[in-house]
């Protein structure tokens, strides 16, 4: 029997920061709206289903991408569990954010789930299968690793620039913005290379008990704070890493 994994509550993702990963997490779908389909710059199809999931008085957005085959319903109940690619990355479910003005005209950030379909395990909480389970679901090893995933749209998330849901933040020309996204890419890079750290000289010797996805998310976490202490943060590059 394969061990779940962890789960965060939906009152907690507003904090967390943009682009860390989400293991897993439950909730009754609140809205769904229809299935969108577009083009990015590049001529690559997607398709995007935007919906609200809900757990007690806590909601969270979420943008499904890939999500054809996928789509969810209002009423239904999920599990939605992330998966590591073959880079030991979890990149199916990641924290986002976007800002919008409210009634009073002043801007809001909104807290969002930047989910990959074709990269989760969508079930019913506790197990069993769920109509929304993706269709490439049946490539997924029994340890929940992507085996044969479908490559994904290259462009995820900034594809869908022209979808009505769309949660990507563009700069327009506000350095703020630009700054806060050349630090994220900076924060995410030295978390990149903590999870292959981890895979590579920890997880293997680890005894046979420790080895769950909440000891390798911590072993990531405590590389992570002990890098950015160091200030390991700030001398990587403003641009995504590409890891052989």
């Amino acid at each position: 029997m394969n061990e779940q994994l962890k789960l965060t509550p939906i009152d907690q993702i507003e904090d967390m920061a943009d682009g860390v990963p989400v293991l897993a997490v439950e909730g009754t779908v609140g809205y769904a709206a229809e299935l969108t389909r577009g083009q990015s710059a590049k001529g690559h199809p997607w398709t995007k289903q935007f919906f609200v999931l809900s757990s007690g008085t806590a909601s969270v957005a979420c943008s499904m991408w890939d999500a054809e085959g996928s789509e969810v319903s209002k009423g239904e109940t999920l599990r939605i569990e992330n998966t590591q690619n073959k880079k030991g990355v979890w990149s199916g479910m990641v924290k986002g954010s976007y800002v919008k003005n409210n009634e009073e005209g002043k801007p809001v950030r909104k807290h969002t789930l930047e989910i990959r379909a074709n990269q989760v395990k969508i079930t019913a909480p506790g197990g069993g299968e769920n109509n929304a389970t993706p269709k490439y679901h049946d490539r997924m090893t029994p340890e929940g690793h992507a085996d044969e995933m479908p490559k994904a749209d290259p462009d995820w998330p900034e594809a869908p620039v022209n979808a009505p849901e769309s949660s990507v933040q563009r700069p327009n020309g506000n350095p703020g913005v630009t700054d806060a996204r050349k630090h994220l890419c900076q924060a995410a890079n030295l978390y990149n290379l903590c999870v292959k750290c981890v895979n590579a000289m920890i997880a293997d010797e680890l005894p046979e008990v420790a080895r769950t996805s909440e000891q390798f998310q911590a072993a990531v976490g405590t590389l992570f704070i002990e890098a950015s202490r160091a200030g390991y943060v700030q001398k990587m590059p403003e641009t995504p890493l590409i890891h052989k």
